[in-house]
């Protein structure tokens, strides 16, 4: 798995998010939701969950436990800093999340499309075509 590069930054005083980018991306998808099955795994004192996107990962944890628990470094952000990066190596090399399919029922009546006509006149389609370009794909979750 390749990527660019990434940026560390708080979010908050107790959370930490780790960006590797800012496009669409399964590759990059793939690699958050790996971070965080790794720390899901393998947490640390003051760990408290781990909240993937598409293309970051933020880790919540508790700054008294945390800074308790690692009194070598002198914040805990940089604390989780220091875990995320040495876990990176793991969410690069090991990443095989197993996709699976659910099928979801969808009503485009009249009744519960309520905004079907408008995005069909909008977009210069029918509603019938705008049905088929959505239900033509698959979408990851």
């Amino acid at each position: 798995m390749k990527f660019e590069s990434y940026k560390i930054f708080p979010l908050g005083i107790d959370a930490l998010t780790i960006e590797f980018g800012n496009e669409i991306s399964v590759e990059l998808n793939d690699l958050a939701i790996g971070l965080s099955k790794y720390f899901e795994n393998n947490n640390f004192a003051g760990f408290i969950e781990t909240v993937p996107a598409y293309s970051s990962l933020t880790i919540f944890y508790d700054v008294f436990k945390v800074r308790k628990s690692f009194p070598e470094f002198s914040t805990a952000f940089e604390t989780i800093r220091y875990f995320t990066e040495n876990a990176l190596y793991y969410a690069r090399n090991t990443v095989k999340n197993e996709a699976r399919s659910v099928e979801i029922p969808v009503d485009f009546s009249e009744e519960f499309a309520l905004d079907l006509k408008f995005i069909a006149s909008n977009n210069n389609l029918s509603p019938k075509k705008c049905v088929e370009i959505f239900t033509n794909r698959s979408y990851r979750v």
